[in-house]
């Protein structure tokens, strides 16, 4: 049920995302429906834990796009103190553990490697990838012991394979 859950976290981000890029040449306003949308969205998927995470990162990773003082580590930030507030269990739950250094690692690591390396596209799905193993390798070094070489592998291969399988899944009904 645990991985049902975390899909359902994903596919509720991926339709945030749609929506946001489907209304992008609106601007502001988009911007501002984006929170009734994103209420909407969890009220549809259930209210869990997971998906009620999801949403509170994916509102304050709008504020950079409202508010010119907030960049996206700082709106990480809020949406950290903001679930551990709602849920401070939270802190010892590795999947939220694993998320933010994932997410802090695309935020900070990835810009870098794709600007020095100017990659193209399919290549800076690659480097996300890349990135978010590189964040989350020290965290599961120290929970479980050991880190898999070949998470460098299959990480970025996984999000080339979501970028992909993702919008033909929800094209296809």
């Amino acid at each position: 049920l645990g991985y049902l859950l975390e899909l359902h976290g994903l596919v509720l981000a991926l339709l945030f995302f749609l929506y946001l890029f489907a209304t992008r040449r609106f601007g502001l306003r988009a911007i501002q429906l984006a929170i009734p949308v994103l209420i909407l969205l969890v009220l549809l998927f259930g209210a869990t834990p997971t998906i009620i995470r999801v949403a509170i990162v994916l509102a304050c990773l709008l504020l950079p796009r409202v508010r010119e003082r907030y960049d996206l580590l700082d709106a990480l930030a809020l949406s950290v103190i903001l679930v551990l507030a709602l849920s401070p269990a939270a802190l010892g739950d590795v999947r939220f553990q694993l998320a933010f250094a994932g997410i802090s690692a695309s935020i900070r690591l990835y810009p870098v490697l794709a600007e020095e390396l100017r990659a193209k596209i399919p290549v800076k799905l690659l480097l996300l990838g890349v990135s978010i193993a590189i964040g989350t390798a020290p965290l599961a070094a120290r929970l479980f012991d050991r880190v898999s070489l070949f998470s460098f592998l299959y990480a970025p291969l996984a999000i080339l394979a979501i970028g992909v399988i993702g919008p033909l899944s929800l094209a296809g009904g």
